[in-house]
């Protein structure tokens, strides 16, 4: 049988049958090393991140991709944007129960302060039966209002909404008790209030 040499190295005729089973080792062997360094290589990076910690001096995003509250100034720390909308609310709902009211309480100038309550149209609820279910019996008044979001461009650009359902309408108007936070800067309807006196 006749042997010839390829890089010095003695084959034959049937030597060949058992080349593709030795380059298929070959490449196993070469992706075994591979991803051995390729593993140890991220080992070392976890490690080298893990003794580097969390840095300092930087704030830091929530999952929101939002900065964490008790990192903002200016009271935002304590109260979001949605508070101080809904607190700009109420202070509105006040003044219109002050304008449907013309005496303080009992008589001129009254005793107490009077008080605003919020109407859920949910409940089914007169501002009536509502005023009359705490010690400010009296119901002077529902306001239903509304304000637009934003600064006016323009002469005559509507920038609220009000409405007056009456002490006993339990229908329309709003329900501010069971809406999610974001709702006061999204148009929607009416926000409704009951004006209470003693």
């Amino acid at each position: 049988m006749k042997c010839f040499r390829i890089t010095g190295f003695p084959f034959n005729q049937h030597s060949f049958a058992f080349f593709p089973f030795f380059v298929f080792i070959y490449l196993f062997i070469y992706l075994f090393i591979y991803l051995f360094i390729y593993l140890f290589k991220v080992a070392s990076l976890k490690a080298e991140l893990a003794k580097a910690g969390k840095p300092s001096g930087f704030a830091m995003l929530d999952n929101n991709g939002r900065l964490p509250q008790d990192l903002l100034a200016a009271g935002y720390d304590k109260y979001s944007a949605y508070d101080l909308a809904w607190q700009s609310l109420h202070m509105a709902a006040a003044a219109a129960c002050r304008g449907s009211t013309s005496s303080g309480s009992n008589a001129w100038g009254g005793c107490c302060s009077n008080t605003v309550m919020v109407r859920n149209t949910a409940d089914k609820k007169t501002c009536a039966q509502i005023c009359a279910q705490t010690q400010y019996s009296n119901c002077d008044a529902e306001v239903s209002i509304f304000g637009i979001k934003g600064k006016a461009t323009q002469s005559a650009q509507i920038v609220g909404q009000f409405y007056n359902y009456g002490c006993n309408y339990s229908k329309h108007g709003g329900s501010e008790g069971s809406v999610s936070d974001e709702i006061v800067m999204k148009y929607s309807s009416y926000f409704s209030f009951c004006c209470c006196r003693k």
